[in-house]
């Protein structure tokens, strides 16, 4: 377990609930996603509410992480900034955030991203 306030782990666990729908979006093919109308409002709602979750977070929690959140706060224009954020800003909630509820049962049923492959290293 972290060291987590009370609110702060409920407010996680709004936002990882929130941003549900976006990252299991982004395990679909791009063109599936946004060719289809339902999809594309169903991503852009779970942006939404992940940006309206996002901000019961506090300031500390926030200034401890490395996740870009000046890119999620900020308005999607249009469809291909939706898919950036579910793309690159979401993942990394869940990579950073969800390990931070432990075995609260609350969040079990959260998705746990894979681990990054180590990167290979070549020299010349």
């Amino acid at each position: 377990m972290t060291d987590l306030s009370p609110r702060d782990r409920r407010a996680v666990l709004r936002l990882l609930q929130a941003a549900q729908v976006a990252y299991a979006l982004s395990r679909f093919p791009k063109k599936q996603v946004l060719d289809g109308a339902d999809d594309q409002k169903r991503l852009r709602d779970s942006i939404a509410a992940t940006r309206a979750a996002s901000a019961d977070l506090s300031a500390a929690l926030r200034d401890r992480t490395s996740i870009k959140w000046k890119d999620l706060v900020a308005d999607p224009e249009d469809d291909e900034a939706a898919w950036r954020i579910a793309k690159r800003v979401v993942p990394a909630l869940f990579t950073e955030l969800r390990p931070l509820l432990g075995d609260d049962p609350e969040a079990a049923f959260l998705p746990q991203p894979p681990a990054p492959k180590p990167r290979k290293v070549t020299r010349a």
